[in-house]
């Protein structure tokens, strides 16, 4: 990577880094769209000879359904986790924009059982004209 020594040189170079990313991004997303109909179509070709997987071209497919769940009544789940001590069906993630507002009201107070983290990251926006 090259080192800038002056910084409008190096706000142009990220900047470009954007313009790169963005397309890449477009790139992929149009992959995966192609990927996912290539995997419909696989599906249906195994439907059609009543299988589930095949091989060829030393190539193995299968088709199979996953199923994801997904809170609809948190009140109503979280009562139900609380009464049957069902914790694995929950992330042990924390929300970070509410943890963040809490600890400004806290005044930087941690909040009982977490840790807090900092990192500097470099944001990069156009300049207002």
């Amino acid at each position: 990577m090259r080192e800038y020594k002056t910084i409008g040189p190096a706000l142009k170079a990220r900047a470009g880094f954007n313009a790169r990313i963005a397309v890449a991004v477009k790139q992929l997303d149009g992959l995966r769209k192609l990927r996912d109909a290539l995997d419909e179509n696989i599906g249906s070709l195994l439907k059609a000879s009543g299988q589930d997987r095949a091989t060829a071209n030393g190539l193995q497919a299968r088709w199979r359904t996953v199923v994801h769940t997904a809170g609809d009544d948190w009140d109503v789940l979280w009562a139900w986790v609380k009464r049957s001590g069902n914790t694995q069906v929950l992330y042990k993630r924390l929300n970070q924009k509410a943890c963040e507002e809490i600890l400004g009201n806290r005044r930087g107070k941690a909040i009982p059982g977490t840790k807090v983290a900092t990192e500097t990251e470099v944001q990069i926006v156009k300049a207002p004209s």
